[in-house]
């Protein structure tokens, strides 16, 4: 019987490991690259003329393409990804609107006055993103605990599998941090 709760509990570690981590990081990457969406698009806009359109074409891949793409064309609503509040994606939908309507020189003045709820909206997105691989970090310092008490009150069984446990949840998040890294280096050389 204990042994199905350790198993039951290392389940329910492993699901919380994957899906605790995700949302966040996806905000976060979201608002990154709507921020350096806007701060591109203004250099384009202002050095060549450059259309919306073809600016969304050179974007990295991932949510905030997606939406950008079908965003600098039509009505955004159907592709704002859902993790964001409503006063979010209201944001978002006035803010392609806006684009759509006016013209180059109304739109560098208009992607100058984005930039301060941008850089918030990004600056809130790390910092929760940053509570999130703080918490696996004393995620760790709590389960190398509990195995250690675990195994002195000769639960050897149990203290492996909540080490396992421990394991998946943290490197889960871990693996996210390299995935970030590589997107990074990415962008920073415009690598595809």
């Amino acid at each position: 019987m204990n042994l199905f709760f350790a198993v039951l509990s290392f389940g329910a570690c492993a699901a919380t490991g994957f899906t605790y981590g995700s949302r966040y990081r996806k905000i976060y990457l979201f608002w990154n690259s709507f921020l350096r969406f806007n701060r591109f698009a203004n250099v384009q806009i202002k050095t060549f003329s450059c259309p919306i359109e073809k600016i969304t074409e050179t974007l990295p891949n991932g949510d905030f393409k997606t939406f950008a793409k079908h965003a600098a064309k039509s009505d955004a609503n159907i592709f704002i990804p859902n993790y964001l509040t409503l006063e979010e994606k209201e944001y978002l939908t006035s803010y392609f609107h806006q684009i759509r309507r006016i013209d180059f020189a109304g739109i560098s003045s208009f992607l100058e006055g984005a930039l301060p709820f941008l850089e918030e909206r990004e600056a809130k997105a790390k910092s929760l993103y940053d509570k999130n691989t703080k918490f696996s970090k004393k995620l760790g310092i709590l389960i190398t605990v509990i195995t250690q008490v675990l195994k002195k009150s000769d639960r050897d069984d149990i203290a492996t599998l909540v080490a396992l446990a421990g394991l998946i949840i943290v490197l889960t998040l871990v693996i996210h941090m390299i995935s970030d890294l590589f997107e990074t280096i990415k962008t920073i050389f415009y690598l595809e």
